[in-house]
C-alpha cells in the first residue's frame, strides 16, 4: 500500500514495507512524492526495500563477506587459495580503515576519492 496526500503546504508519501512497518516522507511537491514512490515501488513489490535506519555499516558487510569466503574455503576441493584470502583480507582492511562505521549506501565515488587521498598522505 502506498499513497500520496497533502499535509499543510507539503506532500507526504506514505507506504508500508514487507515487514508491515509504516513509513512516511514529506516532499515539497506532489510530483516529487509520486516520483519517489515510483522509484521504490519495484523494491516494495519484491520485498527488497530496506529502511535507511536498517542499512548496515560497511564493516559489517565486509566482515560477513570475508567470513563466507573463508567458510567456503574450508571444504576440501572448493573455495579459494590461502594467498587469495590473505589478499582480500588486506584489501578489506584498507577499506574498513576508512569506511568501517559508514552506512553502506553512503559510500560513493566521492567518498572513495577522499579515502584514497587520506591513504596517500605521508605518515608522520
Amino acid at each position: 500500500m502506498a499513497a500520496v496526500y497533502k499535509v499543510g503546504k507539503k506532500w507526504r508519501a506514505d507506504w508500508i514495507d514487507s515487514k508491515g512497518i509504516r513509513h512516511r516522507r514529506r516532499f515539497k511537491t506532489k510530483s516529487d512524492a509520486d516520483d519517489f514512490l515510483m522509484k521504490i515501488g519495484p523494491e516494495l513489490k519484491d520485498g527488497t526495500w530496506v529502511a535507511p535506519k536498517e542499512i548496515p555499516a560497511f564493516g559489517t558487510i565486509a566482515d560477513d563477506w570475508l567470513r563466507d569466503r573463508v567458510e567456503t574455503s574450508k571444504t576440501p576441493g572448493s573455495g579459494y587459495r590461502p594467498s587469495t584470502l590473505l589478499q582480500w583480507q588486506s584489501h578489506v582492511g584498507h577499506l574498513k580503515f576508512s569506511f568501517e562505521n559508514r552506512r553502506a549506501d553512503t559510500i560513493n565515488p566521492t567518498a572513495f576519492g577522499q579515502a584514497m587521498a587520506q591513504w596517500c598522505l605521508p605518515k608522520n
